[in-house]
């Protein structure tokens, strides 16, 4: 799923965006109304991520970018070891959000 759409869908309040990325980047800069679940949380912090949420609750996750798999290993575990069913990667992650929010991916013609 691309930004715009994942954009949309999060102004709407119909997704929870998940940030894979580490806990320290995160912090550092995220996007809006993202939470943070890195990739290799340990497996209490998933629990305790896992019981706030209906197991059919629509999610996005994203990661740094479309060359980083924390995204993919995330789902993986919220699908295996818990049971959601409703899991979308956005591949483009925290650089298409950037990219697309600074206006880079449309610059003005003249």
């Amino acid at each position: 799923m691309k930004w715009p759409a994942v954009k949309a869908l999060l102004a709407a309040g119909q997704i929870v965006l998940i940030d894979a990325r580490l806990a320290e980047t995160f912090a550092l800069s995220a996007i809006p109304g993202a939470v943070s679940l890195p990739a290799y949380s340990q497996v209490e912090d998933l629990r305790t991520f896992a019981v706030k949420y209906p197991r059919d609750k629509r999610f996005v996750i994203y990661c740094n970018s479309d060359t980083c798999d924390m995204s993919h290993e995330l789902a993986g575990k919220l699908a295996r070891q818990f049971g959601f069913t409703n899991l979308t990667i956005m591949p483009g992650g925290f650089a298409e959000y950037v990219i697309a929010e600074s206006g880079a991916a449309n610059p003005p013609t003249q």
